[in-house]
């Protein structure tokens, strides 16, 4: 298990699908929840997550797991096929200028979130104006009755994209663990082991709702139940044999990658860690049965402008020790490998006379361990994964203050709101190679390795499709069996 981009789960991206009646007995406790419970008919998307979000909301769409599910329930007010050519399924009407600094979005106010629940005008205003300002304190927003009207003082090419963002999806509170969007799925529950969403509108030979379950460890019984269909949240190795030879698959080089996060003051600290923990050797601990790796240079993963093929230079010399006042502490998020973590740290502390007190969390406490300062670790590995297609996905949780450390890198904050803003390709790519040498230089992480994986699905799919980040996140309303 590690953190993966910004969020604790135990495997990489996900994907997969078959097709099953839902069994009654959960239909009762549907019954239960909702006020209109699927019929036994009725066929559902089943999927293995390790571990389920604790609430759905917009806010945490930087978040693989909850990302993954707000595909489902929310939508962006502009979507995007090509990062050029822009639609929206939730406006009436939008525009901009040719100089990119003055907007008109127009909300469809005939879509509702849930019966009852309209996407009223007042809603979108205050929510884009909210929004907006996030993105740019020198914006001027103006509402019509019918239009929202945005002007900035300087072009904003940029601010489209910020629109497609699903941080910025309408969305309502619907309690304290659940938000309610205009997504083609409702979320009804939100359990610890188990996530109910159920389609607003029935379509043929659609999927009725997504049932995401906790998966429990190697017995868990999921792993035989073949009216799971989605197993790609899982690590490749827990995948079921069945699966492979059953379900049709898909390669996929994914733009993640899986560093070392070193939360650390002591600059000597952090320069010893990041030359003297091996990069083979640490990943082949961290997964002890893969043979193969993808090597990357820096935080950013070959496909993204600014990355660097090959693997950091490491120099580990026998004077490089030091003196700590207390071990470091390791928080282990993998799957079944203490014994080849404590062998990896036991000679790391060999080699350079500082000991790593090796932790595992329970679920309860890893929001409060990983994101809330101070934060109780100084070691950890996590996977930056692009959730959109853009460098901050790689830098949000490195600068942010709910991120990886409780020291900032003043320079490293500059050069990323600098990034938000900038509209010109080469000027972003070049000031994205620059952060990503920075945080090497001032060894505050260790890349590891670039995610590469298979997607497996069921045949029966009749209109999968790769692409688009479809195979990470699938949108299950578009799935036709």
């Amino acid at each position: 298990m590690f953190a993966f981009r910004n969020q604790i789960i135990t495997e990489e991206p996900a994907i997969g699908f078959s097709l099953k009646v839902f069994f009654h007995g959960f239909l009762f406790f549907l019954s239960l929840i909702s006020a209109a419970p699927l019929s036994a008919e009725e066929r559902t998307w089943d999927v293995l997550f390790r571990d389920i979000p604790v609430r759905i909301a917009a806010a945490d769409a930087g978040l693989t797991m909850s990302f993954y599910v707000l595909k489902q329930t929310h939508e962006p007010i502009l979507r995007t096929d090509d990062g050029e050519n822009y639609y929206s399924r939730i406006l009436s009407r939008w525009e901009r200028d040719l100089l990119s600094r003055n907007f008109v979005l127009c909300p469809d106010t005939t879509l509702q979130f849930e019966p009852g629940e309209k996407f009223s005008y007042d809603l979108f205003l205050s929510q884009i104006s909210s929004a907006t300002r996030t993105f740019s304190p020198y914006s001027e927003i103006i509402g019509d009755g019918r239009c929202v009207h945005v002007h900035f003082t300087k072009p904003m090419r940029r601010y489209l994209d910020f629109l497609t963002l699903y941080e910025h999806a309408p969305t309502i509170k619907k309690d304290d663990i659940m938000e309610i969007g205009l997504g083609e799925y409702l979320p009804v529950s939100v359990r610890p082991e188990v996530v109910i969403l159920r389609r607003k509108k029935e379509v043929p030979n659609g999927f009725g709702a997504v049932v995401i379950h906790k998966y429990t460890g190697p017995g868990d019984p999921n792993l035989t139940n073949r009216g799971i269909d989605d197993f790609n949240r899982m690590q490749i190795a827990s995948i079921p044999e069945w699966v492979k030879r059953e379900y049709a698959y898909l390669d996929s080089a994914i733009l993640q990658t899986v560093v070392l996060i070193v939360n650390h003051p002591d600059k000597d600290v952090r320069r010893i860690v990041y030359n003297c923990m091996d990069v083979d050797s640490l990943r082949h601990a961290l997964y002890p049965t893969w043979k193969e790796f993808v090597d990357i240079r820096n935080v950013l993963p070959v496909g993204v402008p600014g990355a660097v093929p090959g693997r950091p230079t490491q120099y580990c010399g026998e004077g490089i020790r030091k003196k700590v006042q207390r071990p470091l502490v390791f928080i282990n998020l993998g799957g079944d490998n203490d014994k080849q973590m404590a062998a990896f740290m036991a000679d790391f502390e060999k080699k350079t006379g500082i000991p790593v007190s090796i932790k595992r969390l329970q679920d309860k406490d890893m929001y409060r361990t990983l994101y809330q300062s101070p934060r109780r670790y100084d070691l950890v590995i996590v996977s930056m994964g692009a959730v959109r297609p853009d460098h901050t996905a790689f830098f949000d949780y490195l600068v942010k203050p709910d991120g990886y450390y409780d020291s900032r890198i003043n320079r490293l904050g500059v050069l990323y709101e600098r990034l938000q803003l900038e509209g010109d390709p080469d000027e972003r790519n070049a000031l994205g190679a620059q952060m990503a040498e920075m945080l090497s230089s001032e060894h505050v992480l260790l890349p590891l390795l670039q995610v590469h994986r298979r997607f497996y699905y069921p045949r029966e799919i009749i209109n999968l499709t790769a692409g688009r980040g479809f195979l990470e996140y699938p949108e299950i309303a578009e799935f036709r069996w």
